[in-house]
């Protein structure tokens, strides 16, 4: 007797001998038979030895490894009596059920394996029935039919989330009805989840005799009312499948439905083009068949055609009810006059003032020049049309213009004039024209553009007292602007009032700030001709002190000295005039009208007063100018002092000035002077360089620095200092 066989018999209960025993052999020369029976009599000794049981299971499976499961059914058949033996007493083991299943799916036992399957799930406790169920489901999946229908109902009760994963293997066994229950029950359960509607829709489409409850129609129609931005594909499913159901007319039904019920021009769209395509094979089939009715079906499918753009304008009005260019665009789209005019009538009514989109008052005029041939009707229209309480002042205003000028067209004159008196006149005129509060009707008498019309009316057509009193109306409603006081002015010129139209200038300028330079210079070229010198002085004095860099108002006010032959004053006003605007302009007027009254040498004092306050570019072109003019006197050395001195204002890279310098001293110096000539240039080089090498230092110093604001006075250390000017021992004093 081996050491094994004794120390089973020591030891009964224990079931580590046997494991040492088993091991033993697994390796050794002993044959499968006797390691069966080693096997049979260790869990016929321990019948409970989950241990000893697992060992014997994984031995005898893996021995029909590699083996045909119909060929060798026998052993296989087995195998599965091992199993059924070990769980008698360990039904409550997740593994060897685990591990039997797995075995049993293997051979081709179906109904066996599904009722191992049950009796797995009646033994093991409910934690344990995913394991069981995921095995279950491959197996299922395997064999497909209803076996993988009733495996995947109850896998889902274990894993609800994999509904939608059992939806789509339901719809690729074939299974579109259970499929499509799976769906129904997701979406009442999770609401709008349009992937998942997409998924219902298209199983519905693709099943003509689908069999549900709720009813498909009541499906899609929940769907439409669940996500109304895909109501227009939703409606083209939901009549596709009427039409594989052969229910024609209910199809028809749902695309009417849908083309008089879109809210986009998208849906309205999908769902015409659908119908369209839809009549149009009808058509083709009656035609095919020589049907009687296809005359009917042809005209039916023409007059859908032509509905299409009154069906799109009806989308629009739906989303923008209020719009005024929508309403517009749906009148044009009538020939017929009795239709246009219906349709006129009907966007008036439907067009709340207070919510109108646009200017209602273009419809309102649309309408009535509709009716231009009607005289009658059309001043009706027109007054209908100034009794709409329109949201701004602007929209009657455009009215009571439309009309009076429909009138002025048709030589009705005075009709014209009084549409617009009348809406002038009113007992209240201190109302505010921004005053929201009040309606358009109560405010349209401080309308300006209404005033300037009103103006320009009487004017054409009245006398000069009436348009005289109009613009003391515009006046005393305060509705006085730059243009009315240059028309009004010109208006009383044009009649000799010119003293009352210095006092519409002089309010004008008193109003208007921003305009007042214009109204002053228009003021000023009226008042020259005809006021006294003084009185043209203090108005110039005045327009001077406001705008002081005005160049235009020196400009008039010196000539108009030098007209009055006081030139002198014009000098005087020229000089302020250079003395306010420092441009080499103005120096140059001032040096022009001086040379024309003074002559050249008469020149000079404004020569040395532009040098001393323009700015370098501008100092260096007087300097070269009043060097010309002294060369042109013979002021030889004068005109070679001013060259030199004007050179510390002109850059050395700025040809024009030395090629002067170079032709002067070419043609009047001498050896020497034009020596100087060439040093002071050298040393004026020298400067600009300096001066840009060391704005480049500081630059490149500095670069990436940010530095505080340094008052000039403060030194700040760190900084590099400029470097000290040191005298010129050649510089030339112009003492001129």
């Amino acid at each position: 007797m081996s050491q094994h066989e004794l120390d089973i018999a020591s030891s009964p209960g224990d079931v580590r001998p046997w494991i040492r025993y088993i091991s033993s052999v697994k390796n050794d020369k002993t044959t499968a038979r006797q390691k069966c029976i080693l096997f049979e009599r260790a869990v016929t000794a321990l019948p409970r030895s989950y241990k000893l049981w697992k060992e014997y299971l994984d031995y005898r499976s893996g021995l029909c490894t590699g083996l045909n499961p119909v060929k060798h059914a026998d052993e296989y058949e087995r195998v599965n009596a091992l199993y059924e033996k070990s769980l008698v007493l360990l039904h409550k083991m997740p593994v060897i059920w685990l591990q039997y299943l797995q075995f049993l799916t293997l051979q081709p036992k179906v109904t066996k394996t599904r009722s191992v399957i049950n009796e797995a799930l009646r033994s093991l406790p409910v934690q344990q029935h995913p394991r069981v169920l995921k095995l279950a489901l491959q197996f299922g999946t395997k064999v497909g039919g209803p076996t993988s229908v009733q495996i995947w109902k109850r896998y889902v009760l274990a894993y609800p989330d994999e509904k939608e994963v059992m939806a789509q293997s339901l719809t690729e066994m074939g299974y579109q009805g259970e499929a499509a229950v799976v769906l129904i029950e997701l979406l009442n359960a999770s609401g709008d989840n349009y992937s998942l509607w997409t998924e219902l829709v298209d199983l519905i489409g693709e099943s003509d005799k689908l069999k549900l409850e709720p009813p498909v129609e009541q499906i899609i129609s929940s769907g439409i009312k669940r996500f109304p931005d895909q109501r227009g594909p939703l409606t083209v499913q939901l009549a596709n499948f009427l039409v594989r159901n052969g229910d024609l007319e209910s199809a028809r039904d749902v695309f009417e439905d849908g083309i008089t019920t879109a809210n986009t021009v998208r849906d309205f769209t999908v769902v015409f083009d659908a119908y369209a395509e839809f009549e149009e094979r009808i058509v083709t089939h009656l035609i095919e068949n020589e049907s009687p009715m296809a005359d009917l079906r042809i005209a039916k499918l023409d007059h859908l055609l032509e509905r299409r753009p009154f069906l799109i304008s009806d989308v629009r009005l739906r989303r923008e009810p209020y719009s005024v260019i929508e309403w517009q665009k749906r009148i044009a789209l009538y020939d017929d006059p009795s239709e246009t005019v219906a349709a006129y009538t009907e966007a008036v009514k439907s067009i709340p003032p207070a919510k109108a989109d646009g200017k209602l008052s273009q419809l309102w005029i649309s309408w009535a020049q509709f009716y231009a041939e009607d005289r009658e009707t059309a001043c009706e229209i027109y007054h209908k049309a100034t009794l709409v309480p329109y949201k701004s002042v602007s929209e009657l205003a455009d009215v009571y213009l439309a009309w009076s000028q429909y009138e002025s067209e048709n030589d009705h004159w005075d009709n014209a004039v009084k549409i617009i008196k009348g809406a002038l006149e009113s007992p209240n005129t201190h109302v505010s024209y921004h005053n929201s509060g009040l309606t358009a009707q109560d405010r349209i008498h401080k309308s300006v553009r209404l005033w300037s019309y009103y103006a320009d009316l009487v004017e054409s057509y009245g006398t000069f007292e009436e348009t005289k009193q109009v613009y003391e109306q515009i006046m005393a409603l305060d509705l006085l602007t730059p243009l009315f006081v240059v028309n009004y002015a010109t208006l009383l010129e044009e009649n000799d009032y010119f003293e009352e139209m210095f006092k519409v200038y002089e309010k004008g300028i008193s109003l208007f700030e921003e305009s007042a330079f214009e109204i002053w210079n228009l003021y000023l070229v009226k008042a020259s001709p005809r006021l006294g010198v003084e009185r043209l002085r203090d108005l110039f004095e005045d327009a001077i002190s406001k705008f002081p860099t005005q160049k235009a108002l020196y400009i008039l006010y010196g000539k108009l000295e030098e007209d009055r032959g006081l030139v002198r004053n014009a000098m005087r006003v020229y000089s302020a005039m250079c003395d306010h605007i420092k441009t080499s302009e103005t120096f140059k007027y001032y040096i022009g009208r001086t040379v024309e009254n003074f002559g050249l040498a008469a020149t000079r004092p404004v020569y040395d007063k532009a040098l001393e306050s323009l700015p370098n570019k501008d100092a260096s072109e007087l300097a070269l100018d009043y060097a010309q003019m002294e060369e042109k006197l013979g002021e030889i050395d004068r005109a070679r002092a001013i060259y030199g001195y004007g050179s510390q204002f002109s850059d050395p890279q700025i040809v024009k000035y030395y090629d002067a310098w170079h032709k002067f001293e070419v043609a009047h110096g001498t050896e020497d002077t034009f020596k100087d000539m060439l040093r002071i240039k050298r040393s004026i080089q020298a400067q600009f360089n300096t001066d840009i090498h060391y704005a480049t230092t500081a630059a490149e110093v500095n670069k990436g620095t940010v530095q505080e604001f340094v008052k000039g006075e403060t030194v700040q250390k760190g900084n590099i200092e400029p470097p000290a000017v040191q005298a010129n021992e050649d510089e030339i004093e112009l003492d001129i």
